[in-house]
């Protein structure tokens, strides 16, 4: 489900398929990216700026990486969409080594270093509820050789 279908920013990615032992190896070091300090700053046009960092605690280099960022609900869950069926998450890559746009995230996320991330989530309309609080978690890793 993709909400602004007119955006220019809006592309494609190239998919490859990775064997077994390879998904369970990125899965298993997914857990060693730590998430921290994810807030909103802004707010605006149904959309909130939110910022975070990431920390590769981990031995092994890492090409890329996937965040979801995510509302709470008021029991602290993961609230991916709102009593209407509209979307209340993203995704970023804070590290995407083959990014065709410049910037901190095509370069890799060495063992020990640090990244901040901002990327926009669309605001829940219609909850009862306080949606200022989000998170973020590690949805996909691609380890660097």
């Amino acid at each position: 489900m993709w909400w602004l279908t007119d955006g220019k920013f809006a592309g494609f990615r190239v998919v490859r398929f990775v064997d077994s032992a390879g998904k369970a190896a990125q899965e298993a070091y997914a857990s060693k990216v730590e998430l921290a300090d994810a807030r909103i700053v802004k707010s605006k046009g149904g959309q909130s700026r939110v910022t975070g960092t990431l920390t590769n605690s981990g031995a092994q280099r890492l090409d890329e990486v996937e965040l979801t960022v995510f509302y709470l609900d008021s029991k602290g869950q993961p609230l991916f969409e709102d009593k209407k069926v509209r979307p209340s998450f993203t995704k970023a890559w804070p590290v995407l080594l083959n990014a065709w746009h410049d910037g901190p995230w095509r370069k890799p996320l060495l063992p020990g270093e640090s990244r901040s991330f901002e990327v926009d989530v669309p605001v829940p309309y219609d909850l009862d509820e306080d949606t200022e609080k989000v998170s973020a978690r590690v949805s996909a890793v691609q380890l660097g050789n």
